[in-house]
């Protein structure tokens, strides 16, 4: 199956784009729970995290240790924070 890409958003597309012209990761260390752990992202993950945490008034730490305490279900840190940052955009678009 084939999707035509006239139908996609022209900010699918700049989101795309931009991806594949920075896929590489960069490393952090955070504090989860208290506890130090290096966290790799992609640059774009980390930019909307940041502003997620500002939306929410909270710090990078402690929006990624909510993360990991209550959104994970056996995901990797790694993968619930992105899969976090993406449903919390899609939120905010459909409010």
């Amino acid at each position: 199956m084939q999707i035509d890409s006239k139908a996609r958003p022209s900010s699918l597309k700049h989101a795309l784009a931009t991806l594949a012209l920075y896929p590489e990761l960069e490393a952090r260390l955070l504090r989860i729970g208290g506890a130090a752990e290096m966290v790799e992202l992609e640059e774009q993950v980390w930019r909307g995290l940041e502003e997620i945490a500002a939306l929410e008034g909270t710090t990078l730490d402690e929006l990624c240790t909510l993360v990991h305490l209550t959104y994970l279900r056996g995901m990797s840190l790694e993968t619930g924070l992105r899969v976090y940052a993406i449903n919390y955009y899609r939120e905010l678009e459909r409010a």
